[in-house]
């Protein structure tokens, strides 16, 4: 018989809060097995907590690649128009808080604390109720929505976890829906084809709210918009050259030729919240787009200079791609480097993996780009491929160098020091390697700015 669940431990410092939250059962940590997804826990546990999902319209994003992008942009612009809005993401680099901010700030640690404490005593009631113990996940889209209703959000712009259809921010009750890209990842989960892939990530359809689709003319947009017509959700495909119209000066953040499609998907919501009688202008959301900037994305650090202004070290790229798609945005965004200046004198990627991703894919994307390679791991999860596994990988594509340092600053420091002025150097491949790498590369390039 199964044991009665555990009463919560009380939650009343931000220790405590980490405890709690660690204590879930974290699919980002661990494989997912198939029958995990689902909406009953976290319909059970937000329940316990009065609904909060409920008081603050949506706007709903899925995509395998650039949701936060967009989410950021939209949220940015829509406080710049003078809402109040909420912003959920996944998964943070450095610090929990990240994943929910309001106007683009985190919440303080006294409200952090309270919400925590709030969210594990109604996860003990839902339980002891007979709900399935809520993951780790189920509990953070709990936080954001509660957040988000606390502190009087007009608006919320979620990002989807993992698909759409079971995705714990799908019980949201959103105003417009957006899907930006489809490409192979999650398999697993998702399904082996793009319009099985797609069919997932379009759950997110409800009828009568428009679906923005920013991914172009395929099988996947197909396939969305089969669904669309089926749920009675207005289909809004996009032009992936980027803003038109009324919407044609909003900016295209940095970091690479695909980002031209995120802005015009992001666009394409601001029309149809507008349209929809939300106050949204043109001025105001350029505005706020204009200081979307997202850590480990496409993230760039210009090399430390000396006295005389001369370069001493090599300019610095994160980014947090893990999947074909978002690698060959990488690469697009070094091809686009290579037309607009002199090539960097030597090019040098650490690149570590988790082992649900298409490291093969990843290295054959990446590599023609770069003139070394070191393998490494990230130390604070699990799911990393062994480096000498992704190094024996790497050698069997390329002539290139390639190292194995199983210890990520040895290996990110030794880039860095080949790469030497007038270079570049690169960490890529996970989330999980730049939220290690991150916080000593900005720390670093602070102190010499």
């Amino acid at each position: 018989m199964p044991s009665a669940p555990r009463t919560p431990d009380p939650v009343r410092t931000r220790d405590e809060a980490e405890r709690f939250l660690l204590g879930r059962v974290n699919y980002e940590r661990r494989p997912i097995p198939p029958d995990a997804l689902r909406l009953d826990s976290v319909r059970a546990l937000l329940a316990e907590l009065g609904d909060p999902h409920r008081r603050v319209p949506a706007v709903h994003i899925a995509g395998t690649k650039g949701k936060g992008t967009v989410a950021s942009l939209v949220a940015a612009g829509a406080t710049a128009a003078g809402l109040r809005c909420g912003l959920f993401t996944s998964p943070h680099l450095v610090r929990f808080e990240e994943r929910l901010t309001v106007d683009g700030a985190e919440p303080d640690e006294a409200t952090f604390v309270r919400l925590v404490a709030d969210v594990a005593a109604a996860a003990g009631r839902a339980e002891a109720g007979g709900a399935a113990p809520a993951t780790f996940f189920e509990v953070s889209a709990a936080l954001g929505f509660l957040h988000f209703a606390r502190s009087g959000c007009d608006l919320a712009a979620l990002e989807v976890g993992l698909g759409g259809r079971l995705d714990a921010t799908n019980v949201c009750e959103p105003v417009v829906c957006a899907i930006t890209t489809i490409s192979r990842d999650h398999t697993a989960q998702l399904g082996h084809t793009l319009a099985a892939i797609a069919g997932e990530k379009v759950g997110i359809a409800k009828p009568g709210v428009p679906l923005i689709w920013g991914g172009g003319p395929g099988e996947a947009g197909e396939a969305i918009r089969a669904r669309c017509e089926a749920v009675g959700a207005p289909f809004v495909p996009v032009d992936p050259a980027g803003p038109t119209g009324d919407w044609a000066d909003l900016p295209i953040p940095p970091g690479g030729p695909h980002q031209r499609a995120n802005a015009a998907t992001a666009a394409a919501i601001f029309e149809a919240l507008r349209t929809a009688g939300w106050p949204v202008m043109p001025e105001a959301a350029a505005r706020g787009a204009a200081g979307v900037r997202l850590a480990g994305r496409a993230e760039r650090f210009p090399p430390p200079t000396n006295d005389r202004g001369e370069p001493i070290g090599p300019e610095i790229l994160l980014d947090v791609a893990h999947n074909w798609a978002s690698a060959g945005a990488l690469a697009g965004a070094l091809r686009a480097d290579a037309g607009e200046r002199p090539r960097f004198r030597r090019v040098c990627l650490v690149l570590a993996c988790a082992k649900d991703k298409d490291a093969a894919g990843l290295l054959r994307t990446l590599l023609p780009h770069v003139d070394d390679l070191t393998c490494t791991r990230f130390l604070k999860n699990p799911r990393a491929v062994p480096p000498e596994d992704l190094a024996a990988l790497a050698r069997s594509l390329t002539d290139a160098p390639v190292r194995c340092d199983p210890d990520p600053q040895s290996a990110w420091a030794g880039a860095v020091r080949r790469a030497g002025a007038g270079g570049l150097a690169i960490a890529a491949g996970s989330f999980f390697l730049i939220a290690e790498l991150r916080p000593g590369v900005a720390a670093v390039r602070a102190k010499s700015a």
